[in-house]
């Protein structure tokens, strides 16, 4: 069976392109971007931590574990059909209960008329059976969200690089490799409280450049 990982953000052209594949696993994406108030990543509310996931072949073992997902839309098994027989679908990544879909990103304040109240999927799996019980399964994960797996976010979110290795081995069928990997030296997961975010979002562009000024005045008085 064949076996594919589309990821798509908010509001891409890519959504339409795929539209039929979506149609034919019977999955929903969008529309908006979701917030999150609960762990928001640096204190970015487009930025959700996820930590608690559904029981699946791909995050038995990450209960508790960090994951982040900059820019994220919803993805779920669509609710005004039932999909083909064939196919399965299953809620992969879901957000917290202060978590929602917002569909007017000009104004992000939840508006019950509008916008979806979390939990928000925004992952899934599905299964299709291509020949039968007993044939080959094709195997596909969307994901309404790409940066989760650019280098600097699964470098810096060690949940990250586990849950995307996770992902590639259960599409390659490789299930024993599925698990949490042990966290290498100096790189730990983090997450930090309101105080220490504001304290990182004024310090990170002007710490730095002020400790290289008052070393270089340091260093002149020195000399003198």
């Amino acid at each position: 069976g064949g076996k594919g990982l589309i990821m798509v953000d908010p509001n891409s052209v890519s959504i339409s392109d795929l539209k039929p594949i979506f149609d034919e696993w019977a999955i929903e994406v969008g529309p908006g971007v979701i917030i999150e108030t609960q762990n928001p990543f640096l204190g970015d509310p487009r930025a959700p931590i996820v930590m608690d996931y559904p029981m699946t072949g791909i995050t038995k073992d990450m209960q508790g574990l960090e994951t982040v997902f900059p820019l994220a839309t919803r993805v779920r098994a669509r609710t005004d059909q039932q999909p083909p027989p064939w196919v399965k679908v299953a809620d992969l990544i879901l957000t917290s209960t202060r978590s929602w879909l917002e569909t007017d990103e000009a104004k992000i304040e939840f508006n019950s008329d509008k916008d979806v109240q979390g939990p928000v999927p925004l992952a899934a799996v599905a299964i299709g059976e291509t020949s039968g019980e007993t044939g080959p399964k094709s195997r596909i994960i969307f994901v309404g969200n790409s940066p989760f797996a650019w280098n600097a976010y699964m470098q810096g979110m060690p949940g990250n690089s586990d849950l995307f290795a996770n992902m590639v081995n259960w599409l390659a069928e490789e299930d024993t490799l599925i698990g949490v990997r042990a966290t290498p030296e100096g790189l730990r997961s983090f997450t930090l409280d309101e105080d220490q975010r504001m304290i990182a979002r004024y310090v990170a562009p002007w710490g730095v450049p002020l400790l290289v000024v008052l070393g270089g005045i340091f260093v002149w008085w020195r000399r003198k």
